[in-house]
């Protein structure tokens, strides 16, 4: 097989009104399934290998929004579909099952995969080899992470040496800083142009990019306010299952 494949799977909402305790489960459930398929990736890593990726430390984003709230402007932006940007290492070969309704569909995508249907059992099944990183994959986080960076640091950033995921660039004299979770990314200057500048450059590089600007954001589960005064607030969003689950927190 050929080309590329990128796929994009949406979870159906659950009702407000759904107990929590339901959901509870379902979500340990899910996160059992989740620790059970990375034991069984971790049987084809090479002794001693690596998988974990860095994110922005609470205290370097935090001390990044008290320089940004003197006189920088901020941008908040993410980059959409992150690890599909990362391809697979030359040296492993990631197979990916589909069985039944799911193989079905992904020949509706793309009839060719039609002859490459077989059956075991009663089921039929289709197997994929992945090109790209996908959601799942036990080394996909790290992967995009190495990308991302080789990227910054072809823009001329240099990273923080005590928190991997902050860089910084001397623009027109200024500081340029940007501070990254996963996909997630912050990036501020005094100049308002030199910000617009740094997101078109990334976007040439992982596509169009969901942007916000001004003195309010949403970023990383915070309400931020870059306030007159010369003063940060956040409001973390704990309160939100609360409100929508009518319990407590234990």
């Amino acid at each position: 097989m050929s080309g590329r494949l990128h796929v994009i799977i949406r979870a159906k909402e659950t009702s407000v009104r759904s107990s929590y305790l339901n959901q509870r489960k379902e979500v340990r459930k899910a996160q059992r399934e989740n620790v059970r398929k990375r034991k069984k990736q971790r049987l084809y890593l090479k002794e001693n290998e690596s998988y974990s990726s860095p994110t922005v430390s609470f205290a370097g984003l935090l001390a990044s929004l008290v320089i940004d709230v003197k006189k920088r402007k901020v941008a908040i932006f993410d980059v959409p579909g992150a690890y599909l940007h990362a391809k697979m290492p030359d040296d492993k070969q990631t197979l990916m099952v589909l069985r039944g309704d799911f193989a079905d569909i992904m020949c509706q995508v793309n009839p060719e995969y039609k002859r490459y249907v077989k059956g075991e059992g009663k089921s039929k099944v289709l197997y994929l080899h992945l090109l790209r990183q996908l959601y799942g994959c036990i080394e996909s986080a790290l992967l995009w992470y190495n990308l991302y960076v080789d990227t910054l640091k072809g823009m001329g950033f240099v990273l923080n040496p005590y928190d991997g995921c902050v860089g910084n660039k001397n623009i027109k004299g200024k500081q340029c800083t940007i501070c990254w979770y996963v996909d997630d990314n912050k990036v501020s200057h005094e100049d308002e142009e030199v910000v617009t500048c740094i997101i078109e450059e990334i976007s040439k590089h992982f596509g169009e990019l969901t942007v916000t600007r001004g003195d309010n954001h949403q970023f990383l589960g915070m309400d931020i306010h870059l306030n007159n005064n010369k003063t940060v607030s956040s409001i973390i969003h704990i309160n939100i299952n609360i409100n929508i689950h009518h319990t407590h927190i234990l």
